[in-house]
């Protein structure tokens, strides 16, 4: 069997933080997101409580919640579908701004 590679161009937006990026990033999320049922909103950080929640934006859909916060990737593939990742992850998977 061969080795098969396949390069995926892909819409990638990174949460910088504040109410303006969050608040356009949300929005971006539901615009795109209607095929999938994909929401998203943004959270601004609570400082006052014991837990000390930072600002997120929370992407949902009827299969997954995830938080992402300021420096993290919002990724929209191909599909339709959206991905969340670190800074990490994202510098590791070899995606270059084209």
């Amino acid at each position: 069997m061969g080795t098969f590679q396949r390069t995926e161009t892909v819409d990638a937006r990174q949460f910088q933080g504040g109410l303006q990026d969050g608040s356009n990033l949300a929005l971006w999320v539901n615009e795109h997101g209607q095929l999938t049922e994909t929401r998203a909103f943004y959270h601004e950080g609570i400082k006052e409580t014991r837990n000390n929640n930072p600002e997120h934006i929370r992407v949902r859909t009827y299969a997954f919640r995830v938080d992402v916060y300021v420096g993290d990737w919002i990724i929209l593939k191909q599909d339709g579908t959206f991905d969340v990742m670190r800074p990490q992850e994202f510098a590791a998977s070899g995606f270059t701004q084209v």
